[in-house]
């Protein structure tokens, strides 16, 4: 086995016959040891017991389009805010019977963290040069 490889299943396009074997990640086929044909990795099916389906939208108070955990995470820590509820259920005083109450948007606003780091740089500037004058 060489350094970086991981145990991957490859089905037989011919003989559908699957086999495991150790390879890196950019190999994607190989040739079959029983019919000699083509064969294809599979998709690992262990990966699909921690997938969790994330869709992008535009999260309003935090002012930017949310594409990711990991992102959300990254605009939070830009802006300086934590997340008020539990990780599992959220806000539990949520009522969406409420004509008022804010819902996510799916629809995409084209902002994004980097907007809220140049944003954050121009106070920082503006800050700086800010001057008081008492008289």
């Amino acid at each position: 086995m060489k350094q970086g490889q991981k145990l991957y299943d490859f089905k037989c396009k011919a003989c559908e016959k699957v086999e495991e074997r150790f390879a890196l990640f950019e190999e994607r086929s190989y040739t079959c040891k029983d019919c000699g044909e083509e064969t294809e990795r599979m998709f690992p099916m262990n990966a699909l017991k921690s997938f969790v389906p994330f869709e992008e939208y535009y999260d309003e108070s935090l002012d930017c389009d949310i594409t990711g955990r990991r992102q959300k995470k990254d605009v939070m820590n830009a802006l300086n805010v934590h997340e008020s509820g539990d990780r599992k259920h959220g806000g539990r005083n949520w009522d969406s019977g409420n004509p008022t109450a804010i819902r996510p948007s799916s629809k995409l606003r084209g902002k994004k963290i980097d907007d809220i780091h140049r944003k954050k740089d121009v106070m920082e500037k503006a800050k700086d040069s800010f001057t008081y004058d008492d008289g």
